[in-house]
């Protein structure tokens, strides 16, 4: 099973979401979970999803706020197989901005980004373990406009597997090119 992780103002029907649906159609279950904005109530969302499972074999695959999340719950379970897309490791500084009203890009509901979610996601982060990395794909792009891949890099450069572009923006653009990779990854 493939539980993928949105990002921060993006919803179930992002499009990460509906390309890994559409790959894996035939081989593999993948979840694409609307998550709640606050932070304790997503990771609760994710926590059960992965209990559900019981012995079924998990990846997850979280881009940028949701690369965060995968970070966490992969340094939580043991036995997860974890991808992330230009993920964000300091959402508690990096969403600052955002407190307030703001629109969902992916499905256009308005929703308020509150400061005490940025309290739940420095705690989550303390607890992230970044040396655990022997099942992490990380994948980048130098180009992104949100995430300094050099920071990322530095934490998590260790990873098992790491696909670097020049330019794939924060976005990841070229997610369509690492998708025989990443099953490959799923894989073993």
């Amino acid at each position: 099973m493939i539980i993928y992780i949105h990002g921060f103002s993006s919803s179930a029907n992002s499009t990460k979401g509906q390309i890994l649906k559409e790959y894996f159609k035939d081989n593999e279950k993948v979840l694409t979970p609307g998550l709640p904005e606050e932070p304790d109530k997503t990771m609760q969302v994710l926590e059960e999803l992965i209990y559900s499972a019981k012995n079924e074999k998990i990846m997850l695959i979280g881009s940028s706020l949701g690369g965060f999340y995968a970070l966490a719950l992969h340094s939580k379970f043991k036995n997860l197989r974890t991808v992330l897309i230009n993920p964000a490791l300091f959402p508690y500084k990096q969403l600052k901005p955002y407190i307030g009203k703001n629109i969902n890009r992916s499905n256009g509901e308005e929703f308020e980004w509150k400061e005490e979610y940025l309290c739940q996601l420095k705690k989550l982060n303390d607890e992230i373990n970044f040396k655990n990395l022997d099942s992490v794909m990380l994948l980048l792009a130098k180009d992104d406009e949100l995430i300094n891949y050099k920071e990322t890099l530095e934490l998590i450069g260790k990873a098992k597997k790491v696909i670097l572009y020049n330019d794939a923006g924060h976005q990841f653009l070229r997610f369509n090119e690492v998708l025989d990779g990443i099953y490959e990854f799923y894989k073993k």
